[in-house]
């Protein structure tokens, strides 16, 4: 049976100081498109600030430090609710989708806001799905396979607007485009 793509959706990406939220590690910039029929109709973006040092490792990925979360950083508080509120209830479209959603709903949970349970479409598994074997399914391989520049990498926004650009791609593949 054919997969059913939804028209409408949100495409989410997190950029975090490590691996595990439940040891400590935290969502330091999020980026969010809200997208209709193909076109995005809304957009958000935000470096988020948080009480532990970036590690050097995490840094070195992804190029967000320390004094550039002070200088443009957002309080979580202020942040999250907003996400929340832009989540409704669209499908949501991620890379490795779990592991952002992972680390949203655990700050979601800390700042006693509703955790998100919406359906949920990766790109890593719609990859794999309709794909030829890659040798890696990461976020860059997949765009290269796709001819989806990838101007800017490790940073929320730009994945999210690549994430769109693949998740478009492979609908169309799919053969289930209109």
């Amino acid at each position: 049976m054919p997969q059913i793509f939804p028209e409408n959706f949100i495409v989410f990406d997190c950029e975090t100081t490590g691996l595990d939220p439940m040891l400590g590690d935290r969502i330091i910039e999020v980026g969010v498109q809200k997208v209709s029929r193909g076109k995005i109709v809304e957009e958000f973006s935000s470096f988020v600030l948080h009480d532990r040092p970036i590690p050097a490792e995490a840094a070195a990925i992804h190029g967000i430090t320390d004094d550039l979360l002070r200088a443009e950083g957002r309080p979580a508080a202020e942040v999250f609710p907003v996400l929340a509120l832009m989540f409704e209830d669209w499908p949501i479209v991620g890379h490795n989708v779990s592991f952002d959603l992972g680390f949203l709903n655990h700050h979601l949970k800390v700042l006693a806001l509703p955790m998100v349970a919406n359906t949920c479409f990766d790109t890593i598994g719609l990859a794999k799905q309709y794909l030829p074997p890659l040798s890696s399914y990461r976020l860059a391989n997949v765009a290269r396979f796709l001819e989806v520049p990838q101007p800017e990498a490790h940073r929320a926004l730009a994945d999210v607007n690549v994430t769109r650009q693949i998740f478009m791609a492979l609908v169309k593949r799919a053969g289930l485009k209109k």
